[in-house]
């Protein structure tokens, strides 16, 4: 690292932590009042579920339920400890949104706002933290996976779409609309200049890789 490359970096800790700083208010709120009001009628059904633990259910993938699952091994079955992993994915999601503005070229302030505008959405407050449910790692599938594209478009590492590829493969074992992110990324590349990843090997074997989970 240079000399010039060290206020950069000291900027980018700073922003950094600022956006952590967010997400994990973000948390705090939702654990706040994760015990406020009774078991969701979904929850009750996830919990029947991870009972009997498969490789599939009729309505959904397992993913969620496994996770479930070691969650009420490790912490118990309270309205506490079942949320928890759901507001957690929520803080990640707040977390990607400001680094992805970052990699978009947004400064301190475009970061920080992005954070917020992301941890005070009623779909991440809801989804994310206020009960347990596919939909909070589904949302944080879909903010790793659109991290992971930018990174591939803007950086040029071609590598990474074998990252794609398991985030991709991993989202839809937790629920099956993360189908439709894969499916808007192959026309993206299709009907884009990007259609020359088409042309090398990393984008197939990071297809292959999604199928393999």
């Amino acid at each position: 690292m240079t000399v010039n490359d060290r206020p950069a970096a000291r900027g980018h800790r700073t922003d950094t932590l600022a956006i952590v700083g967010i997400a994990l208010a973000k948390l705090a709120l939702n654990l706040a009042f994760a015990g406020r009001y009774g078991y969701f009628r979904d929850e009750l059904y996830y919990i029947a579920c991870s009972h009997h633990l498969d490789w599939g259910y009729v309505d959904h993938p397992p993913l969620s339920l496994f996770i479930l699952a070691l969650t009420r091994w490790l912490l118990g079955d309270s309205l506490y400890a079942i949320r928890f992993p759901a507001a957690l994915a929520g803080a990640a999601v707040v977390v990607l949104t400001g680094l992805m503005a970052r990699k978009l070229g947004g400064g301190r302030f475009a970061q920080i706002l992005a954070a917020l505008a992301a941890a005070l959405s009623p779909v991440v407050l809801g989804n994310a933290g206020r009960s347990f449910s596919m939909n909070a790692f589904d949302l944080l599938f879909w903010a790793l996976g659109s991290w992971v594209l930018l990174s591939i478009l803007l950086d040029g590492d071609d590598r990474l779409w074998v990252v794609y590829g398991l985030v991709a493969g991993l989202g839809v074992m937790n629920k099956y609309s993360v189908l439709f992110f894969g499916l808007g990324t192959f026309a993206g590349v299709l009907l884009t200049t990007q259609r020359r990843n088409l042309a090398r090997p990393w984008i197939w074997i990071g297809n292959a890789a999604s199928t393999c989970i």
